[in-house]
């Protein structure tokens, strides 16, 4: 079972687990610049029964996306992949148009993915850095 985890909307937090190629739950949730809060008792959630407990891999979307939220949901993915030991799959959404695409591209790149591996986001373009206020 595979473990996957799409943060890159500002809006909403995707989690799936994907068996055997297919989605077997999809979770969506609204979480609107509070993916921080959110995301982990989510992922506890979708885990807590017994059966589900049995992931072998973490696939997470890497981007392009929102800053933070693409940050928090990669920063997550990698910190459960090394504790639990498990290999990690780093997905672009250019690499999929719907749940079916995204379920068979995980699952091909699983065969390629190591434990100890690493995602980076790709947030699609340059920060937008404001010049610093003066408070006088």
């Amino acid at each position: 079972m595979i473990l996957v985890i799409d943060t890159t909307d500002v809006e909403r937090i995707f989690l799936g687990l994907i068996q055997e190629g297919k989605f077997i739950t999809k979770k969506t949730l609204a979480a609107k610049y509070q993916h921080a809060e959110k995301l982990l008792p989510a992922i506890i959630k979708l885990l807590s029964s017994p059966a589900r407990r049995q992931v072998q891999a973490i696939a997470v979307i890497s981007g392009p996306g929102s800053f933070t939220s693409l940050r928090i949901g990669v920063v997550t993915a990698n910190a459960l992949a090394y504790a639990q030991r498990l290999p990690i799959i780093g997905i672009s959404k250019e690499e999929f148009t719907d749940l079916p695409s995204l379920a068979a591209v995980v699952s091909k790149k699983l065969k390629h993915a190591h434990v100890g591996g690493l995602v980076e986001p790709a947030y699609g373009k340059e920060p937008n850095i404001t010049i610093k206020k003066k408070y006088v």
